[in-house]
């Protein structure tokens, strides 16, 4: 499981492993394959303007849509991750971060369901 290689990963000094999320890119198998399973909408256009707001969640490019499965979104994934992969401590440094960085009641509203999601698992 990638949780266990990163855990395993970080405990050698001077080494950093971490996830990501995969992106739907215009003219790839990818973005094909995601409308044909629904995940991107078939009337989905990159001559349209699209804004992800689940770029607040991975700090990515909100003009580039994330690759989703139903019961896999972005909000889970990261929350499984991080409980999986963070300690305790270093957990509650990051979310003071967060915390002190909130400039709306979106971004408030965000932090508070990734604080949920992670609660859940």
């Amino acid at each position: 499981m990638s949780a266990d290689l990163i855990k395993e990963l970080r405990r050698y000094r001077n080494t950093e492993a971490s996830y990501g999320f995969a992106l739907i890119y215009p003219g790839t198998a990818m973005e094909i394959f995601a409308k044909e399973q629904g995940i991107l909408d078939k009337n989905f256009s990159w001559n349209s303007p699209y804004r992800a707001e689940k770029y607040r969640i991975t700090g990515g490019d909100p003009s580039v849509p994330y690759m989703e499965w139903p019961g896999m979104e972005v909000e889970k994934v990261k929350a499984f991750m991080v409980k999986n992969t963070t300690s305790r401590k270093d957990l509650l440094e990051k979310g003071w971060r967060k915390i002190k960085k909130i400039k709306d009641w979106d971004e408030l509203k965000i932090l508070i369901k990734a604080g949920l999601n992670y609660l859940k698992l």
